[in-house]
């Protein structure tokens, strides 16, 4: 069996299901070519049937670009979600509820300069983000590509604000490492949307990061929260939040998420906008 090309085009597989009848598994299910811009979604698949090693493929992917998203799919036990060696900056790879068991708070990010994925060892002590039943964070790590010029960036967390109500919005976070150095606003920061005009939608983004991207920057504050799991004896935490408060000018989602410039650092978010 060949790996499942996704070309250049929008596509869109809904119910998948593999059949092992004389069917030899690919080393990766999944494939892009170079150069091409996929925008790829597969969901409410059964992609557990064969022993494929990887889910997508990228060891060519010299320009590849775009999104594949994964949602709500069963998985084969123990596979890569990403195999080969990234050779560029342009694709990225989601898992949206997706395992091989019962979970539903599976989320994964796989790009270029670094991986997001749950994890539900560590999390806030305090009103940790939750699925209902089990508290979890999602754990960024950078590799060597990451930079201020190339952050690895989580998703959108959005919380409802009422209009007219000033807000300081805030995302709390732990450095990886007993002791862990602090980091500074140019190495991690927390970026706003929210709507600012009364009279349309148009909104604003706002951040705490220097305005200047060859500032030095400023350590961020401590976190408010300890965390659960770590075993640190000495925890580093922040509190990533904007110089100022803000004033939606009506009733809407704000918006924010973190952005870790930082090369080869680990770090721990709890994925829920506080204020």
């Amino acid at each position: 069996m060949h790996s499942i090309q996704l070309g250049k085009s929008r596509i869109y597989i809904d119910g998948l299901y593999l059949i092992t009848t004389n069917a030899v598994a690919p080393t990766s299910l999944f494939a892009c070519t170079d150069n091409n811009n996929v925008n790829a979604t597969i969901v409410n698949s059964d992609l557990s049937a064969l022993a494929y090693t990887n889910l997508v493929g990228v060891s060519s992917n010299t320009e590849a670009s775009g999104t594949i998203d994964f949602v709500r799919c069963k998985l084969r036990s123990g596979v890569t979600i990403v195999g080969g060696t990234w050779t560029g900056p342009g694709l990225r790879v989601r898992l949206l509820d997706c395992d091989y068991n019962n979970t539903n708070t599976r989320y994964e990010a796989h790009e270029y300069h670094g991986t997001i994925v749950t994890n539900t060892s560590i999390y806030a002590t305090t009103d940790p983000a939750s699925d209902g039943t089990t508290p979890y964070s999602h754990e960024m790590t950078t590799n060597a590509y990451a930079s201020r010029y190339l952050p690895l960036c989580s998703e959108w967390y959005e919380r409802w604000a009422t209009g007219g109500t000033a807000i300081s919005p805030s995302i709390e976070i732990l450095v990886s490492g007993d002791g862990a150095a602090a980091l500074k606003d140019s190495e991690v920061w927390i970026e706003v949307q929210y709507q600012n005009d009364s009279t349309s939608p148009k909104g604003s983004t706002v951040t705490d990061a220097p305005a200047q991207i060859i500032d030095a920057g400023t350590e961020q504050a401590a976190g408010t929260t300890a965390w659960t799991g770590d075993n640190y004896t000495t925890e580093r935490t922040h509190k990533l939040a904007l110089a100022s408060s803000i004033t939606p000018n009506k009733s809407s989602y704000v918006r924010a998420r973190v952005c870790l410039g930082k090369p080869n650092t680990k770090i721990y978010v709890d994925p829920q906008i506080r204020w």
